[in-house]
């Protein structure tokens, strides 16, 4: 059928079979248009819209770190040149108390606020905020074996190896599980090399006479004291 049948046959008795010509000529220039428009908007949405891909390359995915293996654990905690080791009987586990934190972050806070002279723990393991989660730190007071600044009561500063896990875990869930796993051998090897029992490993908030919540309600201080217990 030819486009002037169709025409013929979509006429309505009595109208002209010019004035149906041109108001389906007037509607095809006229749909052009409209089509062209929704066309480069629909385009512009699709550009506008970054995929899966876009978005990793525009958010770059949190730091994790796997667990240091024992060579690690043993260039982490080595001592500076010329320094023995203290004869250390206890390990004190700290939160921050912040949802982020590190190394140097918290050795300006304890200098600047607290007038020490640095970071009162000897080994901070971070949360994926400011290093790595699971990074470990050591700090000058371990590689200098300085005491502490981190527990006075019960003397503890004077006899523990204070360790800091950066976050809040009164009000979170606790470690993370790559934190966790750095701390686990962390403890092992300073209870393997000082002799620690794993009784002595206790939370701030356990030592006697401290009056504080660190490390935290949620933290799970059996597990680093089953991982010390491994170890004897």
């Amino acid at each position: 059928m030819t486009l002037r049948d169709r025409i013929i046959r979509l006429r309505p008795p009595g109208v002209p079979l010019l004035f149906i010509t041109v108001g389906l000529v007037t509607a095809a220039l006229t749909a052009a248009p409209i089509a062209l428009i929704l066309a480069e908007r629909r385009a512009a949405s699709e550009t506008a819209r970054p995929d899966l891909t876009d978005l990793e390359e525009i958010v770059p995915p949190e730091p994790i770190c796997a667990a240091p293996d024992l060579t690690e654990i043993e260039r982490l905690t080595a001592l500076d040149s010329g320094v023995s080791a203290r004869n250390w009987t206890h390990i004190i586990i700290h939160h921050s108390g912040t949802e982020a934190g590190d190394y140097a972050s918290i050795d300006r806070y304890h200098r600047e606020e607290k007038g020490w002279s640095g970071a009162g723990y000897h080994f901070i393991i971070g949360n994926g905020t400011r290093t790595g989660d699971g990074e470990l730190e050591a700090t000058a007071r371990w590689t200098a074996q300085i005491i502490g600044a981190h527990c006075q009561a019960s003397s503890m500063n004077h006899r523990s190896v204070g360790i800091c896990f950066v976050g809040d875990f009164e009000q979170s869930s606790g470690p993370s599980p790559s934190q966790l796993a750095a701390g686990k051998k962390l403890v092992r090897h300073i209870v393997r090399k000082f002799d620690i029992p794993p009784e002595n490993i206790l939370g701030h908030g356990e030592v006697p006479g401290a009056q504080t919540a660190c490390p935290g309600a949620h933290f799970p201080l059996n597990v680093l004291r089953e991982a010390a217990a491994a170890e004897r």
